[in-house]
């Protein structure tokens, strides 16, 4: 089975207003597309300490969701994913989340991109390490 993924125009859009390059938006395509046709998991880690790659982060995770967002769907349908498991979860996974931290403000970023692209049936578990 080969699945084909491909970001629709408003993420696109999005993406490029905040001027996210075309390659980056492929890789990404390209490996969500191997995790759905291969049924695995896929993790991106984006490193660095810059609010810039929080929202980068945001913004590949929104999008990411919204696709999976329709996947899901079609997976119940066909009876390979089980109705009660109609939420996608997304980690995020920072060094602070207290207060006035770096990492709370990197969150923030993250979050603010990623809201604006994931569907609502999105849930985000944020952990430190």
């Amino acid at each position: 089975m080969t699945v084909k993924v491909r970001f629709d125009k408003e993420v696109r859009d999005y993406a490029k207003g905040e001027k996210v390059k075309d390659s980056i938006l492929k890789l990404t395509e390209t490996a969500l597309a191997q995790a759905l046709e291969n049924f695995h998991r896929r993790m991106i880690v984006i490193e660095g300490d810059t609010l810039r790659k929080a929202e980068l982060a945001g913004i590949l995770a929104g999008a990411s969701a919204r696709v999976l967002s329709d996947v899901i769907d079609e997976l119940i349908r066909k009876r390979l994913r089980d109705e009660s498991e109609d939420k996608i979860e997304v980690l995020y996974a920072t060094d602070a989340l207290g207060e006035e931290t770096f990492g709370r403000k990197r969150y923030e970023a993250f979050r603010k991109h990623f809201d604006v692209l994931a569907g609502s049936n999105v849930d985000v578990k944020a952990v430190t390490f």
